[in-house]
């Protein structure tokens, strides 16, 4: 599959696995991040069929230039002045959970910001450069998950290695690996390696992106959990001889497991919308995320707020006209005590 696209701009880019299935208007129309970035939404196109061009919404933004200060050597973020590192921060963050073009997500991260900037050369690398360091961060912290989770054991004995082969080919089976209980098959795209595996590489600590951008966290983006199963498969493969075999966890080699797995969870949230089956997962693996990295809920609320019982007297005063009362009155109810020790 050919992924240079767009001469204009030297690259047709895409974060993790590339294609030309999947952008980031395909974000489903209920996560707060399709809200939040005011994108058009819609499913990807199906094998064959042409991306339809769509066109970002018009804001009226503030025209800014972006500044490089230092022109020497390799170009870092910190070359950058203070507006520009920060559209280029969010811009990354938004390239790491979504499947999207560059130039997409710089607009979103500029409108998002109300600024305008153009999308140099030099900042679209940094960008895309953060494709090959996720999935490294991700395996990375992947693998010793996943060998615990499923119980594969180091050891040159026989039966270590006849152990560690029946396992992989049974979670290799049908998504076994999926499920809390793979045996069963119970529990869909709750295995406890999931969990595990999202908090480490986007919820470890309150200041990670996770607890940061619930704009793009809550729920969990569907992308995210399709590259968290790829991953998983990716750990599980270096097992299937027995012995643990290194395999890199490159795009060439896991793009169509990605967008196997992507497909499977669109399919899956088709038939099941009517019950939001998939939406409760991702918000739950959000929400269980958010609380391992030890940032406050975010449906929390403060405490000596108005009670329920408030709100129906008030609703039952707007009934019979008592909220129309002149402020005599209200000078009245609120001097009353005042009145009643000067009767004493």
């Amino acid at each position: 599959m050919d992924t240079v696209r767009d001469k204009r701009f030297g690259a047709f880019w895409w974060v993790v696995f590339p294609t030309a299935s999947t952008s980031i208007s395909a974000i489903p129309a209920r996560t707060t991040a399709a809200r939040a970035l005011s994108l058009p939404v819609s499913l990807p196109p199906r094998a064959g069929e042409k991306r339809p061009r769509e066109q970002l919404p018009h804001l009226d933004l503030r025209v800014m230039q972006t500044r490089r200060l230092n022109t020497g050597g390799r170009v870092k973020a910190k070359d950058f002045d203070d507006t520009t590192q920060e559209a280029l921060g969010l811009a990354i963050v938004i390239f790491r959970v979504f499947v999207a073009w560059v130039r997409d997500v710089w607009r979103a991260a500029c409108e998002r910001m109300n600024v305008s900037m153009e999308l140099t050369p030099d900042l679209s690398k940094l960008i895309t450069a953060r494709d090959s360091h996720l999935r490294g961060e991700v395996k990375t912290k992947a693998r010793p998950v996943v060998e615990l989770s499923f119980k594969f054991a180091s050891g040159e004995s026989k039966t270590a290695i006849r152990r560690n082969r029946r396992i992989a080919e049974r979670m290799r089976e049908d998504m076994a690996f999926a499920f809390k209980n793979p045996a069963a098959r119970k529990g869909i795209f709750r295995n406890i390696a999931i969990q595990k595996i999202i908090n480490a590489v986007f919820f470890a600590n309150r200041k990670d992106e996770g607890p940061n951008f619930p704009e793009y966290f809550d729920p969990l983006p569907l992308f995210v959990l399709a590259l968290i199963l790829t991953v998983i498969e990716n750990c599980i493969d270096e097992w299937a001889s027995g012995t643990r075999t290194d395999i890199p966890f490159t795009a060439n080699e896991y793009r169509e497991v990605y967008h196997r797995h992507v497909a499977a969870l669109q399919e899956f949230d088709e038939v099941t919308k009517e019950y939001g089956i998939l939406n409760t997962i991702l918000q739950n693996l959000h929400d269980s995320g958010r609380a391992h990295s030890g940032a406050e809920p975010r449906t929390a609320t403060s405490k000596g707020g108005l009670l329920s019982s408030d709100i129906d007297a008030a609703l039952r005063e707007f009934e019979e006209g008592e909220l129309e009362e002149d402020e005599e009155d209200e000078d009245e109810e609120m001097d009353g005590d005042d009145e009643d020790e000067d009767d004493e």
